[in-house]
């Protein structure tokens, strides 16, 4: 028997840590508290997680420049032309999924220079190469060539080709909030949040359309598309889950049997969960190149910008701690003239930050739980 004693819990110093004024363990026989005022100290803060590790900050290889066009007389030329500029790569994106699509070249001013066939019109600027991952109209696809002889183009302001789409961007999603407790080795905590995600590796961007030749007045051959800008490398690793708060108790009992009468127990405050730590930025993308010069004819289309590298998730927050009077476990409690005085429940953790203005933050942590008494259903969820 335990009686006629006051006993006040210390503060919990370590982080997340749990106060308790009174435990009782496994007990091989009935256990009588008679005549106590137990005081339980505060649960300790958690600590927050650690943050994600970002990825190299210089950006990606920029698209290459697309070949000039040129306008000047001869009797037929139907195979000078503006190159498309190259594309970016990256070797920090595996596979090759991270290259950019070349620009494609710019039109002819002749079609066909044979002397028993000669074809004296301009042809069209070349489509833009794709990049290694696109998706048409979405993500990477390359742009059209411009129209041959196109209204306008010997001033430079006909049809011109098509831009390259920029490159893809997938982050990693956000950790998910602490929530609840379990007991571990018959001793209470709180559960951490969980680790955000990892982002995929920025897609390349598509090729610029090549420029189309011009007819109109001096003949012209196209400008080449500039090259599209390689993706960047995902984040490293994610933000981590914060840890949770630590526990308040006057009186915790697992696997015991225990009669409390003429007693007054109070709860202390739960420590706060730990906050998430932030997410990893992924590596920049490169540029878009630009079209070559078009003297005498239409523009060529520049390449599409290569996605960063996929930022990492922030860490979720950790759960709050729980303030109970009187917790239990596997228990049989009897209880006579008693008075239970509820604590304050610890606050959930922050949300990890997210990295970069699209990546994506981790959700807050749960607040915690406070009251008279409670009783845990199983080990792994209290």
């Amino acid at each position: 028997m335990l009686a006629d004693v006051h006993i006040v819990g210390p503060n919990a110093v370590a982080p997340g840590a749990t106060s308790y004024g009174v435990v009782v363990q496994v007990s091989s026989g009935p256990i009588a508290l008679s005549r106590l005022v137990v005081d339980a100290g505060d649960g300790a803060a958690a600590a927050a997680g650690a943050s994600g590790q970002s990825a190299t900050q210089t950006p990606a290889q920029t698209g290459g420049t697309g070949g000039n066009g040129n306008e000047f007389s001869t009797t037929c030329d139907n195979t000078s032309r503006g190159a498309g500029g190259v594309a970016g790569t990256n070797v920090l994106v595996g596979g090759g999924q991270g290259n950019g699509g070349a620009g494609g070249a710019g039109g002819t001013m002749d079609t066909d220079c044979s002397i028993l066939t000669p074809n004296f019109d301009a042809t069209a600027g070349l489509t833009g190469d794709n990049a290694a991952v696109f998706s048409a109209g979405v993500f990477g696809a390359g742009g059209s060539g411009g129209s041959a002889n196109a209204g306008g183009c010997n001033s430079g302001v006909g049809t011109p080709g098509a831009n390259g789409l920029p490159g893809r961007i997938s982050n990693g999603a956000g950790g998910a909030a602490g929530t609840g407790s379990q007991l571990v080795a018959s001793w209470w905590g709180a559960n951490a949040g969980a680790a955000g995600t990892l982002g995929l590796g920025g897609g390349g961007g598509g090729g610029g359309g090549g420029g189309g030749g011009c007819d109109d007045g001096t003949d012209a051959h196209g400008a080449g598309g500039g090259g599209g800008g390689a993706g960047g490398a995902r984040a490293v690793s994610a933000g981590a889950g914060g840890a949770g708060g630590g526990g308040s108790f006057a009186v915790f009992a697992t696997g015991s049997t225990v009669a409390i009468t003429a007693s007054t127990l109070t709860g202390g405050t739960g420590g706060a969960g730990g906050q998430g730590g932030q997410g990893g930025a992924g590596q920049p993308g490169g540029a878009e190149g630009p079209g070559g010069l078009h003297p005498g004819a239409s523009a060529a289309g520049q390449g599409g910008a290569g996605g960063h590298g996929g930022h990492s998730g922030g860490g979720g927050g950790g759960q709050g701690g729980f303030s109970y009077a009187l917790y239990s476990f596997s228990s049989t409690l009897t209880q006579s003239g008693n008075v239970l005085r509820a604590g304050v429940a610890g606050a959930g953790g922050g949300a990890g930050p997210a990295a970069g203005a699209d990546g994506q933050p981790g959700a807050v942590g749960v607040a915690g739980q406070a009251g008279t008494a409670a009783v845990c259903a199983a080990t792994d969820a209290c």
